[in-house]
């Protein structure tokens, strides 16, 4: 990535600053002794003691009745909770409670494997609800899958492709370029090599290529586990595949999605997901929201064993990783759970179980079929569902974690959004303080665009005066999904600049004689990637990287940026959603 422009930066931003201009802003909305204890605690640079404060106080059922207390509450939560700058939270730390939590999940899925095995044998002494329930639930994953014949095995090579990640054999930046990972060299398991030979035969010329460098690929026993920041307390763990698994675990992975779309389940949309949870916060039993501790490390070979057919269980369980290495292959261990975060096809595997549960469940409840909603481990369902869903999951070793789970009072959560009688107060998260100026732009507008409607004077007055040359323009967002996206921190296109009003962007107002109208030349922060020395790319291989890239992504390294300042005309300036004190000083 770009290196940070710390020279634009007057200060070094700190947490306790952040909190405590936040505290300004919100602490008229929270109990005087509150207050006064969490000021007093930043001004001594306690950050636990305000993150023990902030945790009693949301513990606290009386919070719930007081819609802006709890909104606050929660956004002083979001500056800390998930921020890796915490004081006292390091690498070291957080990677080791993520390993721990990984062998954990491991340690569950084995006793999960024990069991099952051992009911796969004396299936008559499962309970009569719990066997009809899976046994509707197997239906169901058949229905959604369907058959797996030559026809659809031949869509499944040809959905294949790479991701834009890393795989097992590469260890820079760089190696995640379309161009490496088409030139090779190529690591595979050695159960995925019928299928990979199956692959390369629908890519003839990029199979020849392979074979002419002689570089066709390496077997490897499986994929490298390693972390990635998650909270202040700790990371996510995913596993680097090898490469060619990747390739076709992408071709399963958009065509389960595609059938997904067959019985409702979207998953490029969870909004879909919103509207059921927002009602059940609003009408007493509508709906209730369930989410789980750790999903995708809990699906155990077992589970995937009894639900899916079999001869897509014999594919599934021949691309993905059977074993798994923390010390780049000096030691290996067989997984217990089926796939992990970081194969292609674990998310939509996950979201087949999930939903063929939830809607057995609601067949065996008796509940309402049009409430459920599944978004890989954020489910919705009738609240008369709740018990017996709860029951069955534990049964197939998963757990739900309950202080995300709702299925009584005025509160849900699911996908992204936090509804508290209709009203989503989802706060804005920070994950880490602003080391340069993109960061404040992206704290600043986010803050600016919260959804509670705060206006944040203060928090923001103190990161647009930490910009030593600030640039500013108005807001470019769009509607729809990409706004929900830039606004819940998926995309950073819109942060080029300070989002403000149209009165800070007088002095930058001229004619255009060209076009006969009055606008604003503004300055933009741009981003663009480092080109890559391509002169030694023949015909052939600018053939392959067009054949095999991804809709949409470039020749040029995503890797490697360069900070460029463009200017642009604007005919048109609207109004952010409220104006900042912070501005009138623009005019």
């Amino acid at each position: 990535m770009a290196k940070p422009d710390k020279s634009n930066l007057k200060v070094t931003l700190s947490l306790e600053n952040l909190i405590s201009q936040a505290l300004k802003d919100l602490g008229k909305y929270l109990d005087s002794s509150l207050s006064d204890s969490l000021l007093l605690a930043t001004s001594k640079g306690d950050m636990n003691q305000v993150k023990t404060l902030v945790d009693d106080a949301l513990e606290s059922q009386d919070v719930y009745s007081n819609f802006l207390s709890l909104a606050a509450l929660r956004q002083i939560e979001a500056l800390f909770k998930k921020n890796i700058d915490f004081p006292g939270s390091t690498p070291a730390l957080r990677r080791e409670e993520a390993i721990r939590k990984f062998l954990l999940s491991e340690r569950k899925c084995r006793r999960t494997n024990r069991r099952l095995r051992f009911y796969r044998d004396h299936w008559s002494r499962l309970p009569k609800g719990t066997s009809e329930i899976i046994g509707k639930a197997q239906d169901i994953i058949s229905d959604i899958v369907g058959p797996l014949g030559t026809l659809q095995y031949k869509k499944i090579l040809a959905a294949s492709g790479f991701g834009p990640g890393f795989t097992f054999g590469n260890t820079v930046d760089e190696d995640k370029h379309l161009f490496f990972k088409v030139s090779g060299p190529h690591t595979v398991t050695n159960e995925a090599l019928p299928y990979i030979k199956d692959c390369l035969s629908e890519f003839p010329h990029w199979k020849m290529r392979l074979i002419t460098e002689g570089c066709l690929y390496d077997v490897v026993k499986g994929n490298r586990v390693t972390t990635v920041a998650k909270t202040a307390e700790t990371d996510r763990t995913i596993a680097i595949e090898p490469s060619l698994n990747v390739f076709v675990q992408k071709g399963v992975d958009t065509y389960l999605k595609s059938r997904l779309r067959r019985v409702g389940v979207d998953l490029k949309d969870q909004t879909r997901n919103h509207l059921p949870a927002r009602l059940g916060s609003m009408r007493p039993f509508y709906s209730a929201t369930l989410d789980l501790s750790s999903a995708s490390d809990c699906v155990s070979r077992e589970v995937v064993d009894w639900l899916f057919p079999k001869l897509w269980v014999t594919l599934l369980d021949a691309l993905r990783s059977p074993e798994y290495t923390m010390d780049k292959g000096k030691t290996w261990s067989i997984y217990e759970k089926f796939s992990s975060m970081g194969n292609a096809f674990t998310f939509p595997i996950e979201t087949c179980i999930f939903f063929a549960i939830a809607k057995s469940c609601t067949i065996f409840a008796g509940g309402d079929l049009s409430v459920l909603r599944v978004y890989g481990d954020d489910i919705i369902v009738d609240p008369r569902v709740y018990p017996v869903l709860v029951e069955i999951l534990g049964f197939l070793g998963f757990s739900v974690n309950l202080s995300k789970s709702f299925a009584f009072g005025p509160f849900r959560e699911t996908c992204g959004s936090d509804f508290l009688a209709g009203v989503d107060l989802r706060p804005v998260y920070v994950s880490k303080i602003p080391r340069n100026d993109k960061e404040v732009y992206n704290l600043f507008n986010r803050l600016l665009w919260n959804r509670i409607g705060f206006r944040l004077h203060n928090l923001c007055a103190y990161l647009y005066e930490s910009v030593r040359r600030p640039l500013i323009g108005p807001p470019e967002l769009p509607p729809g999904e990409k706004f929900l996206d830039w606004r819940s921190g998926k995309s950073v296109i819109y942060d080029n600049y300070f989002h403000a009003p149209p009165s800070s962007g007088e002095r930058f107002k001229r004619y255009d004689a060209n076009l006969q109208v009055t606008g604003w030349y503004i300055q933009k922060l741009r981003f663009i990637p480092k080109r890559m020395d391509t002169t030694n790319w023949n015909l052939q291989l600018w053939y392959l990287v067009f054949l095999l890239g991804i809709p949409g992504q470039k020749v040029d390294s995503n890797s490697r940026f360069r900070r460029k300042v463009q200017y642009e005309f604007i005919s048109y300036w609207p109004e952010p959603p409220w104006r900042p004190y912070l501005y009138d000083s623009c005019n």
